[in-house]
């Protein structure tokens, strides 16, 4: 038998005695007509109990659907969830939280938020919690959620870095988002490293070499093609590429240009003269390309 079962033979048992003390307090027999009226009063009563009955466990069902919903989305949320106490201490987490940390989450509560952030990163934290508590004292400066991003070591030395998001609520406890940005943060670094090597080879090129915009405008040049041509950098940064051309090849740099664009061609390489600073002609070996973006639109 249940716990539930023995709750309600109990709450019988209870009901009986009561009912037991109540009748001894009848000192004469009821009329007919008080009889009929306490049956129906009674009557009333009971239906009363069963529609009370029935909103209860209509409440007890919808409890125990939001208690699902609850740990849908809490507990098997992407991202991790903590709550703080103000001192920094965990009441509570979720899975993914625990993940992230690299502990269950049993190992997680009672612990301080700090004992997983890298110590590099403390005073970012302290500053961030500083920033959060500042509503506290001056109401003016509230803000809801501010975030920043931090890193936090796991028992096993590996390091994962976090976006980390908190608000304030009004019982003084701190609701925190966790956020993984480690493949992210990687894929910034990986992009900065490329454009590094690429401008280092562009720049550094003995070739000469120029980004140039769909309507001729020189938008990059290195030095090899400034000094090529007797100017500056940024003397031919003011320029298009048909200022710097022989007047008798920019149609056919023109015509070079629209093929790109059109998708007839990927490149083209070709001989064409240039117009130097002092007025020589300069003959140069062109090869170029069109630079797309992911959906292939020209850059």
């Amino acid at each position: 038998m249940t716990t539930e079962d023995d709750s309600v033979r109990e709450l019988r048992q209870r009901a009986e005695e009561k009912a037991f003390i109540d009748a001894s307090a009848f000192s004469k027999p009821l009329s007919p007509e008080e009889t009929e009226r306490l049956i129906y009063e009674l009557r009333v009563h009971q239906i009363e109990l069963e529609m009370q009955n029935e909103e209860l466990h209509r409440t007890h069902h919808e409890l125990a659907a939001a208690k699902d919903r609850y740990y849908d989305l809490y507990d098997l949320a992407p991202v991790g969830y903590l709550t703080l106490s103000s001192a920094g201490i965990i009441r509570e987490a979720n899975f993914c939280a625990a993940t992230l940390l690299g502990v269950t989450r049993k190992d997680l509560l009672r612990r301080s938020i700090t004992d997983f952030i890298l110590p590099e990163d403390q005073q970012v934290y302290y500053l961030h919690r500083k920033h959060l508590a500042a509503p506290l004292s001056d109401p003016g400066q509230a803000n809801s959620a501010i975030g920043c991003e931090i890193r936090l070591h796991r028992p096993d030395s590996s390091i994962v870095w976090v976006y980390i998001q908190e608000a304030l609520p009004d019982n003084d406890e701190y609701r925190i988002t966790l956020t993984d940005i480690t493949e992210l943060n990687r894929a910034h670094a990986d992009l900065r490293q490329s454009e590094e090597r690429f401008r280092t080879i562009f720049e550094r090129s003995t070739v000469g070499k120029s980004l140039t915009a769909t309507d001729g405008r020189l938008l990059k040049i290195n030095q090899a093609f400034a000094d090529m041509l007797g100017y500056s950098i940024e003397e031919m940064q003011q320029f298009d590429f048909a200022q710097v051309s022989h007047p008798d090849d920019v149609a056919e740099s023109w015509e070079y240009i629209r093929s790109l664009m059109a998708g007839e061609q990927t490149a083209y390489r070709f001989e064409k003269r240039y117009i130097h600073k002092s007025g020589a002609i300069v003959w140069g070996d062109v090869s170029t390309m069109l630079l797309r973006d992911e959906q292939g639109a020209p850059l």
